[in-house]
């Protein structure tokens, strides 16, 4: 069974206004947008979450790894961070407002509970990967770990303990509370009377935690605690564990959208389609733009966009068989790589899709279906990994509200 528990977080002065340093999570913020950050508070989060020397907040020829850290250490001396005096869980809560065209109307919440949860190899025991990732360089977030010493930001991971949303509501004390650009508003209490850490804990640890976001971070983490391990004698300690955000796999708590592929090639569209007829029935659609993540859903289908027109795909029974499996995503991750002169690439958000077509950032997008809760967990249960980029889970914790220090690895 998972091990999730307590820990001593590092937060910031409760004089410093939480709205001026929580940022995203790294891998959505762009030089633009990290500038912006910085230039809200010098010691905005963002600092230590993309580290840049370049900033000049510290003196010396330092890599942006120890910069980072040099920069944690200065806010440590100067008050600006402080570390929590036991150990506690971290209750979050996200609340936003429905999309214009859902059915909801009431703001929606997703909470859930920041803990320390013990790593196990990537792919074994009770914490389960969902997803494939990206080939990408991950030396990045274990330079930073290795330097800092610290968890920046949490992973997510999904629990199927059931009544855990309720347990934790029942036990939350308001603490800070802080409103993303987004309009998203994050509200972090702290738990740490023994009794409800006990209950909080015997509760998560009955049963599997799916990793929802954070393969990479996970990795990374385990990375990290091999090599600690390796020149400390095999010693357990705060390197064994990473920060993570549990919430319940429950529906009133989990919200997802689709990632759409976005294609550039240097083939004729029509060619494209003519490739995708192998295995996808295309006909064209000539509805509204607007509603064709409607049209898809409700026919369980893709969605061709094009300068040049808009289709709908449908998929082949051969298709459906010979994937073994019921993923929309892998059906069209089959069909794609069977078309030579493309280059694949992944966005979010239906208008950010048709502005990077109109700027002639890609020659195609390809609207899909979000996959579902009994979907991931299913998947996840046997062990089967969807294709990469198949969820994303919105909307996403900030970083900034609580760091997770290996103060045994410090002092």
């Amino acid at each position: 069974m998972p091990d999730f528990k307590p820990f001593i977080g590092t937060r910031y002065n409760e004089e410093i206004d939480p709205n001026l340093v929580i940022a995203p999570p790294y891998d959505v913020v762009d030089s633009k947008e990290r500038a912006e950050l910085s230039g809200r508070h010098r010691a905005n989060s963002i600092k230590v979450e993309l580290p840049d020397a370049n900033d000049g907040d510290i003196e010396g020829d330092f890599d942006n790894y120890e910069y980072a850290h040099r920069l944690l250490e200065s806010w440590i001396k100067e008050g600006i961070l402080l570390n929590d005096p036991e150990p506690s869980f971290y209750v979050y809560k996200m609340t936003f407002a429905p999309e214009a065209n859902a059915a909801e109307s009431e703001p929606i919440s997703t909470i859930g509970v920041l803990g320390a949860l013990k790593i196990e190899e990537p792919g074994t025991g009770d914490v389960l990967p969902h997803e494939n990732t990206i080939k990408k360089a991950k030396t990045d977030r274990l330079d930073l770990l290795t330097a800092t010493k610290t968890n920046i930001s949490p992973i997510w991971g999904l629990s199927l303990a059931t009544g855990l949303s309720e347990l934790i509501i029942s036990e939350a004390h308001h603490s800070v509370s802080a409103r993303d650009d987004d309009g998203v508003l994050h509200e972090l209490w702290v738990i740490s009377q023994a009794d409800k850490i006990a209950e909080i804990s015997e509760k998560i640890n009955g049963e599997k935690i799916l990793i929802a976001d954070g393969h990479h971070r996970y990795e990374t983490s385990w990375n990290y605690r091999n090599e600690v391990r390796s020149t400390n004698g095999d010693k357990p300690g705060d390197h064994d564990y990473v920060m993570t955000y549990v919430v319940e796999l429950n529906p009133k708590q989990i919200h997802l959208q689709a990632i759409h592929r976005l294609i550039r090639t240097e083939v004729p569209i029509q060619q494209v389609l003519s490739g995708l007829e192998n295995n996808y029935r295309i006909f064209k659609y000539d509805g509204l733009e607007e509603d064709m993540l409607k049209t898809i859903s409700l026919n369980r289908e893709a969605g061709i966009y094009t300068q040049q027109g808009m289709w709908l795909m449908s998929p082949n029974q051969n298709l459906k068989d010979s994937s073994n499996s019921d993923l929309e995503t892998k059906w069209l991750e089959i069909a794609l790589n069977e078309i030579p002169g493309l280059e694949v690439s992944y966005q979010h958000g239906f208008k950010n899709v048709l502005n990077l077509i109109s700027n002639q950032e890609a020659e195609m997008a390809i609207f899909v279906n979000p996959v579902s809760i009994d979907q991931i967990k299913a998947s996840s249960e046997a062990r089967f990994r969807m294709p990469p980029k198949s969820t994303f889970f919105t909307p996403k914790p900030r970083t900034g509200l609580v760091f997770r220090r290996l103060l045994d690895e410090l002092n």
